[in-house]
């Protein structure tokens, strides 16, 4: 029996995600034997300004660079420097913005047609990292999905308090994605955290600022890019490119502990 093309990407796909599967256990099991530090954050908030640099024929189709924000939350069991969260982020990849002319049975309208184009992504985080110094370097694996979407809406008139909008997706894939990134993150301040009751591990809380660069490799998805929707004798025609969704990108940002 012979295996097509796209059989093949797909079963290279399945592996290389078990493999990356693989190394999450191989993570969080060298995690338990790591000593944790005599004070530790068990929680760890973050918000970070992202610059995304996609890879191949998807940055031949969407362009060099792409904007947006990441978010991420994770825990840290006592026992190990192990935190395990999740990660979630916004990247826009091209929106266009046409005014026309709207005419009712009483009057004529200016609108504004906006077509825009976004990626969202959502990942489970593994993340290794010591509890002590200044600068606390870490290293991530993450598994998720990388989410490709077009959505047009229609601005209605200033009018005060009888703005409108009206909307609609256009196209929208969802690819499973996976990947890594190496940080570092900087303390800014860093004190104890006091609770109503002594618990045998002290706590702390603080501020750091947090810089990383992040690799993901996307699965092949299809999707929209600036210029894909035209009208062709009254008929909206979709010019729909194809392709894997590999991405770089690099996060800068601050990180509450607790």
């Amino acid at each position: 029996m012979r295996i097509s093309k796209s059989q093949k990407k797909k079963y290279f796909f399945i592996f290389k995600s078990m493999q990356t599967v693989s190394c999450f256990l191989v993570i969080l099991f060298l995690g338990m034997f790591i000593s944790p530090a005599n004070a530790q954050s068990l929680f760890q908030f973050g918000t970070n300004a992202q610059g995304g640099f996609p890879k191949g024929t998807f940055r031949d189709n969407i362009g060099n660079a792409i904007g947006g924000l990441n978010l991420e939350f994770t825990y840290s069991p006592r026992k190990m420097p192990l935190a395990i969260g999740i990660s979630f982020g916004f990247l826009g990849y091209g929106s266009e913005t046409i005014s026309e002319s709207f005419q009712a049975t009483n009057a004529d309208f200016e609108i504004d047609v906006r077509t825009s184009n976004s990626i969202i992504l959502g990942h489970l985080l593994f993340r290794l990292q010591p509890e002590q110094g200044r600068i606390r370097p870490y290293v991530d694996a993450l598994i998720g999905i990388n989410h490709l979407t077009t959505s047009t809406k229609i601005i209605g008139p200033d009018s005060g308090p009888y703005d409108y909008e009206i909307s609609r997706n256009n196209l929208n894939d969802t690819v499973l994605s996976y990947g890594g990134d190496f940080g570092l993150m900087i303390v800014v301040v860093e004190k104890p955290l006091k609770l109503r009751k002594q618990s045998a591990k002290k706590r702390k809380w603080g501020v750091l600022i947090d810089l990383r660069v992040r690799y993901l490799k996307g699965g092949e998805a299809e999707y929209l890019i600036k210029g894909s929707i035209s009208r062709v004798d009254d008929e909206l025609v979709y010019d729909i490119k194809r392709s894997t969704t590999d991405l770089l990108t690099a996060q800068l940002g601050i990180t509450l502990n607790f």
